[in-house]
């Protein structure tokens, strides 16, 4: 960044310098940038190529062709092109060349009034170029100025927020679907400085949660006491870890400093935590209906053993009644017949004559 924004030493400072040449070419330009930075170690020139130079990036050293940086650099428009398209007919070309061009190379378009359109169109092609040449007398914003400014004024808003990058990776060259050239990856992931990203995050503690988030997400994990019952600290925190057998960790004032992969190791352990209490809950679900459908099924069994018993002695009373029901009546039959007999014989017997009663003696 030093090497490229830095005035009045950088790249792009020496660009502008020599922009402003009218005999400066991009062989004095390369050999400016030789021999003022080439003491850098990051930019060097190509034996036998006067237009080449290199740069060391931090992906790797990159050669540069010179061809044409003075011109583009520059990116001016001859005046009378300028008035020409100041008095265009098109009144978005008009506003966008009667504007100015800001510090970071925006287009501040001009307000342009309809009731003046026709007045300003009126204008001999002189004026606008008198006009034009003597706004390009005020030495204009070249291209590496407008970037310059534009880069400055992004890395200020940047440092006001918390950007997010999403890193865009082309599988191979053609952009084909399922197909990935490992060589062609890694090479974006170097350059990109995702690798050096991810060694970074794998030797810091790129894990920091609160106490109190630790605790609530991972205090299942305690072996003994209630965490419920527990205030979050570093103590409780350092002694969830080690219950979890996580070593190398540290503990600051309010948040647990950890690992990446330590992470995975409490979420594993988490998760098989949870399967457990699921399995044990899945048991515990099927037991407890069985065990009242047992129970159910006893009741009933005794209750049908009752029942039986029950019909049973009522069958044996049924039946003992009806015996003794079947004896009496024919015991009635019985002593009914033998009156009947007793009367029909009472009926043939003649009834006995009589007997006069004997005198009293005198």
């Amino acid at each position: 960044q030093d090497l490229f924004l830095d005035r009045p030493v950088g790249l792009l400072a020496y660009l502008d310098e020599e922009s402003f040449f009218p005999r400066a070419t991009e062989t004095s330009l390369v050999a400016k940038f030789i021999s003022k930075c080439s003491s850098t170690g990051h930019l060097a020139g190509t034996p036998g190529q006067d237009r080449l130079f290199s740069i060391a990036h931090y992906a790797g050293r990159v050669v540069y062709t010179a061809d044409a940086f003075l011109e583009k650099n520059r990116d001016s428009l001859a005046p009378d092109v300028v008035a020409l398209l100041q008095s265009s007919g098109v009144s978005i070309i008009e506003a966008s060349f009667l504007g100015e061009v800001s510090s970071t190379g925006a287009i501040i378009p001009l307000k342009v009034d309809p009731a003046s359109t026709k007045t300003r169109r009126r204008r001999s092609m002189a004026d606008h170029a008198l006009k034009t040449v003597s706004k390009a007398a005020k030495r204009p914003l070249t291209i590496g100025a407008q970037f310059r400014n534009s880069l400055a004024l992004m890395v200020e808003q940047m440092e006001a927020c918390s950007p997010h990058f999403v890193r865009c990776i082309k599988p191979n060259l053609h952009k084909a679907p399922s197909h990935f050239v490992d060589d062609f990856v890694i090479t974006q992931l170097r350059y990109t400085g995702m690798l050096e990203t991810t060694r970074i995050r794998r030797e810091g503690y790129s894990v920091r949660p609160r106490f109190e988030d630790f605790v609530a997400r991972y205090g299942a994990l305690l072996r003994r006491g209630k965490v419920s019952k527990m205030e979050a600290s570093a103590s409780l925190c350092e002694a969830i870890l080690q219950s979890a057998g996580v070593t190398d960790f540290h503990c600051g004032r309010t948040k647990v400093f950890l690992k990446y992969w330590h992470m995975d190791v409490l979420d594993t352990m988490l998760i098989t935590l949870t399967s457990c209490a699921v399995l044990l809950q899945s048991i515990f679900r099927a037991y407890r209906p069985r065990r009242t459908h047992a129970r159910i099924h006893a009741a009933a069994h005794r209750q049908r053993q009752q029942a039986a018993e029950l019909l049973a002695a009522v069958r044996a009373t049924s039946s003992a009644v009806c015996d003794l029901t079947q004896y009496l009546s024919e015991q009635d039959t019985a002593r009914h017949l033998a009156e009947l007999e007793a009367a029909e014989v009472a009926a043939r017997t003649p009834a006995p004559t009589p007997t006069p009663p004997a005198p009293a003696p005198a």
